[in-house]
């Protein structure tokens, strides 16, 4: 278990007082109609708590990095035996920590979450999607809330209280559920637990058996933009290809809250470079735009890469773009020199 998580640049705590975190729930999950698809909500009455830890070890890799190992079994039936093995790393210099599981699932009708008792009292969380995000509420006042109770999120999610939040990424499970809570002295804590595996037996009786990898990673004292920045390290990390010199990128921009989500060539075949940005925090934004080879003229474009009316302003070797909240804007590049 995670016992503690501090912010070394505040001295905040994470994780809520006498709570362990990076706990693992085990629930029979047993929708009424279509095992695969569904999950209900009557799944949370009971859950078996995993503290069975077959072994653990800590290291330390030449590159600085510390790492801690634990082996977790798993034995609800007769006959196969599940085993979790989780390592928790600790880069040089870093402000997150990484979660790494390997997990050999042979269960039937189970859910397992992962569990985070966090020490903020939030009145919404912020949960990744395709180009921006999404305030969910965290309490439960309507039927609707109710309804939510298993929601989604991309490559993070986002808690905070006024001046400080704490970021979740992941590279590769998308369910979660959020509750409000009181700790032993009555102060209001917010829980986050993460659907890691399912194990439906229809249609397919062998659905979610075998291996499975997947990543999280921690980051308290976290932004919205820092939470932007933890999801695409974790899911698109730098890739090193050996050569005779550095390559400068091929497109920059010099405000970090505008993300380059897409560079490619045209459908059309005609040669031209599309290049798509949007804005990620829920803010205006005003950035520059710089390509890195020639090109003759620069065209707003449809997500249909279809010219649209508007001006690309040009000043000298760079493009100035205004972003609204959350704006997606595709550009097409025409005739690209080497």
């Amino acid at each position: 278990h995670i016992t503690s998580i501090k912010n070394l640049s505040d001295g905040r705590e994470a994780i809520a007082a006498n709570q362990s975190a990076n706990e693992f729930h085990l629930h029979s999950d047993l929708p009424n109609k279509w095992d695969a698809w569904d999950i209900d909500s009557h799944y949370k009455r009971s859950f078996e708590i995993l503290n069975q830890v077959t072994s653990y070890s800590t290291g330390q890799s030449e590159d600085g990095r510390v790492w801690l190992e634990i082996i977790k079994s798993v034995s609800s039936s007769k006959e196969k035996t599940s085993t979790i093995k989780e390592r928790l790393t600790l880069y040089p210099e870093a402000t997150d920590l990484e979660i790494e599981l390997e997990i050999d699932w042979n269960e039937q009708e189970k859910l397992l979450k992962l569990t985070f008792p966090i020490d903020v009292h939030a009145e919404q969380v912020a949960a990744e999607t395709q180009f921006g995000h999404i305030w969910r509420p965290t309490h439960v006042n309507t039927s609707w809330d109710y309804a939510r109770f298993e929601t989604c999120q991309h490559k993070f999610v986002h808690l905070r209280e006024e001046n400080w939040g704490i970021a979740f990424a992941n590279d590769s499970t998308y369910g979660f559920d959020v509750s409000r809570n009181t700790d032993d002295h009555g102060a209001t804590i917010t829980t986050l637990r993460f659907s890691i595996i399912r194990a439906a037996r229809f249609p397919d009786p062998n659905a979610d058996q075998g291996l499975h990898f997947m990543k999280f990673r921690i980051k308290p004292g976290a932004s919205i933009l820092d939470a932007v920045k933890l999801g695409y390290c974790l899911n698109y990390p730098e890739r090193r290809v050996m050569g005779n010199r550095a390559t400068p990128p091929l497109i920059s921009c010099d405000t970090d809250q505008v993300i380059i989500e897409t560079v490619k060539l045209a459908e059309d075949g005609s040669g031209d470079l599309i290049v798509r940005l949007y804005e990620s925090i829920g803010s205006r934004a005003q950035c520059n735009i710089k390509l890195d080879i020639s090109y003759r003229t620069v065209r707003r474009c449809s997500l249909l890469e279809e010219p649209l009316d508007f001006e690309v302003e040009k000043n000298n070797s760079s493009i100035s773009i205004d972003f609204r909240p959350f704006q997606l804007i595709t550009l097409r590049f025409s005739g690209l020199k080497q």
